[in-house]
């Protein structure tokens, strides 16, 4: 079947708008995935603030920390940093380090 030059300008206009539309919606698509992703991120980054600060502030008052509780925090702690953390907790991390390593209880 053989087009006139009006049909193919008609072809190639609806054609055109599809893969138009087409592109947009993947672009818009790809975008909310990255907003989720962000959002995941953001709030797991909370999530290991307020734990890490929890878990300090703990180990301080109880005068001493176990060798697997300082390995959990600073493993906490490097991801919060690797995520966007910020350097809000490096005081703590400094404090819990210089406590005395204590037995399982």
């Amino acid at each position: 079947m053989q087009l006139n030059f009006a049909g193919t300008v008609v072809l190639a206009i609806i054609t055109s708008g599809t893969l138009s539309a087409f592109i947009s919606g993947m672009f818009a698509l790809a975008s909310q995935r990255k907003q989720a992703r962000n959002g995941v991120r953001e709030g797991v980054r909370v999530l290991l603030y307020d734990r890490i600060k929890y878990l300090c502030k703990k180990a301080i008052k109880a005068g001493g920390i176990t060798s697997d509780q300082l390995e959990d925090i600073l493993s906490m702690h490097k991801v919060y940093h690797d995520i966007g953390g910020n350097g809000f907790l490096d005081s703590l991390i400094v404090q819990i380090k210089a406590l005395p390593i204590t037995h399982e209880s």
